[in-house]
């Protein structure tokens, strides 16, 4: 691979500031699961962190941090597990342990059916990352090869409850954007390569400047900016986790104003574009993620077209409000007697 030695050279000087456990104990937490720093592994420590780590739960769909400390955590704990990293501070190793714990997922589910919240479109969408890094060699586009480079930016953001998802930089994504794209104002090339991806695209410009690290970040969906920050730091993975941090709260802050309404119960919706098996996973992954969506029932699969019946929790006007910068776009809103019509991204 053309670009290999640039990466290796990043990975290594990232690790200096980001030693990470085995990838089978650094896993994201999962949609029931909390992460927090501990002092120790003794039952005081983990019995501390519990509420915190609850309260990160129950943030991912929406509800106040408070009703996590609120709540019985310890009463609602399923499992959990620990894992260490180590970071430089001021040149310094200091070692850091870490509690995952899991929640009963059932018990969850009680607690925000109980709650009161609003019901709020939580942040489950998948943002494609367009980053470009420039150690001073020139700068290349991380790729999915090359997902080590920004291990402190998806390990922060699956902390916080979002995936990110790296391109596969191949031909077709190499025709069409340039890590110069990145820098600057530019946005049809990278909206354009978002679209084979789907979803929100989270955009970085990270380079070293004699104060040390620096990046420039946008957050775009569809053709829209929703946000835009900077952030600075003597270590890289610092700057590489606050680029996380920024994005889920600028998802956060988007979701809060989209306040779930209509009738929940079945819908029919129709999608148009499919080629073959592979686009057909695609759809009903997509609606599956969304968290209002019950149960898919396919219906009848002709040509290119397939039919359901959607069991929502809401109307299918907020449905189409979720998959907004997806892989499904609107082709036609129905009512009661007609089917809504959607088409698949290409």
């Amino acid at each position: 691979m053309a670009h290999a030695p640039f990466f290796l050279r990043l990975i290594l000087s990232l690790a200096l500031a980001w030693l990470v456990v085995p990838a089978a104990q650094a896993q994201a937490p999962g949609p029931y699961e909390g992460e927090v720093e501990v002092a120790s592994q003794s039952d005081a420590d983990r019995a501390a962190a519990l509420p915190q780590a609850l309260a990160q739960v129950l943030a991912k769909s929406g509800v106040s941090a408070q009703s996590g400390r609120d709540a019985d955590a310890a009463r609602l704990l399923q499992q959990y597990r620990y894992r260490q990293d180590a970071q430089t501070v001021d040149g310094v190793p200091v070692r850091r342990l870490y509690l995952i714990a899991r929640f009963d997922a059932a018990a969850i589910q009680r607690l925000l059916d109980g709650s009161g919240a609003v019901v709020v479109a939580p942040p489950r969408v998948q943002p494609i990352l367009w980053l470009a890094i420039d150690d001073g060699s020139g700068a290349r586009i991380v790729s999915q090869d090359a997902a080590a480079a920004v291990l402190p930016l998806t390990t922060r953001a699956g902390q916080r409850g979002l995936r990110l998802r790296l391109p596969a930089w191949d031909a077709q994504d190499q025709s069409i954007l340039y890590a110069r794209d990145l820098a600057g104002e530019e946005t049809y090339a990278v909206d354009t390569a978002t679209r084979r991806y789907g979803g929100p695209a989270l955009v970085g410009w990270l380079r070293r400047e004699a104060s040390g690290w620096v990046a420039d970040w946008r957050l775009r969906e569809g053709e829209s900016e929703i946000a835009r920050w900077q952030s600075r730091d003597l270590q890289a993975a610092a700057v590489l986790a606050a680029g996380a941090d920024g994005a889920v709260d600028a998802l956060a802050r988007r979701r809060n104003e989209v306040v779930l309404t209509g009738a929940a119960g079945r819908y029919r919706v129709v999608v148009q574009g499919l080629i073959g098996g592979a686009d057909y996973a695609r759809v009903l992954d997509a609606l599956r993620r969304q968290s209002i969506v019950r149960a898919v029932e396919p219906r009848a699969l002709e040509g290119d077209r397939l039919e359901m019946d959607l069991d929502l929790g809401a109307g299918v006007e907020s449905l189409l409000l979720l998959l907004e910068g997806g892989v499904l776009e609107t082709v036609a809103v129905g009512d009661a007697g007609t089917p809504t019509v959607l088409a698949l991204r290409r």
